[in-house]
């Protein structure tokens, strides 16, 4: 279950931290941001399931498929501020519990999964400069994945206990 969305410098929002529940009703006004944060959970999917995987972001409007276009980065970033880095992280409950096992360590149950990215333009091109997902477990030993993105390929990871 989906448990947290934060935005960063996306559409509507500077900075959005939104705790989720079971049920959710977004009010607000026209043109508030209620939508963007849907978009923001549309880019995430349509981006993971794009066919391109040197596109690191799939903003859409090139494809039927598409679930959501939303334009151009400066269409994209908060105040169309080209300079400013877009950011979404997401917390969730795993629907099963995870076992993860460190290396010289007793394995770990997962309760609470985090992923995060940001993008920003370089030379006029949407990269990702930082891409992580970590986990927490009960004993509250922190595990983390970590993903640098040059442009063109993920390098530099590692799984690490904290």
């Amino acid at each position: 279950m989906l448990t947290k969305i934060r935005l960063e410098n996306f559409r509507n929002w500077q900075k959005l931290d939104l705790d989720l529940s079971n049920i959710n009703i977004l009010f607000g006004t026209n043109s508030s941001g209620k939508t963007s944060i849907l978009d923001a959970l549309l880019l995430l999917k349509q981006t993971a399931t794009g066919f391109d995987r040197y596109q690191p972001i799939n903003l859409g409007g090139g494809d039927a498929t598409d679930l959501v276009d939303l334009g151009s980065y400066g269409d994209l970033v908060f105040k169309h501020d080209e300079t400013q880095q877009i950011g979404i992280a997401l917390e969730w409950l795993p629907r099963e519990r995870v076992m993860a096992i460190p290396r010289k360590k007793k394995g770990a149950k997962v309760d609470l999964i985090t992923y995060s990215v940001q993008w920003a333009t370089i030379n006029g091109n949407a990269r990702i400069v930082n891409l992580a997902y970590s986990a927490r477990t009960r004993s509250s030993v922190p595990l983390s994945l970590d993903l640098y993105w040059d442009g063109v390929l993920c390098y530099n990871y590692q799984f690490y206990y904290t």
